[in-house]
């Protein structure tokens, strides 16, 4: 099994297009995200999820956004914190 790894959004862009590449009417084949799992090594689940997002934000008609949320929360956390801690001062 395959460690899921901290992938960069082009890698994560790169991940979508393959699956992209081998859908039918927006519908993979059997065994397509194991193999796209194995073409960029990570985990199969961690693929599954790119395409899940990739087809509720089809869903809502809102453009496809697959970006990792995670440094999004570092940077809100962040920032919160850096105005408590102006808040001391204030």
């Amino acid at each position: 099994m395959n460690k899921r790894k901290n992938l960069s959004d082009r890698e994560r862009q790169e991940i979508y297009e393959a699956l992209l590449s081998r859908s039918v009417n927006g519908k993979l084949k059997r065994r397509t995200t194991t193999i796209v799992a194995n073409l960029f090594d990570v985990n199969r689940c961690y693929v599954q999820s790119i395409w899940r997002t990739a087809k509720e934000c089809l869903a809502a008609g809102v453009p496809v956004d697959i970006t990792c949320k995670r440094k999004k929360i570092v940077v809100a956390r962040r920032l919160a914190l850096i105005w408590l801690e102006l808040q001391q001062y204030l």
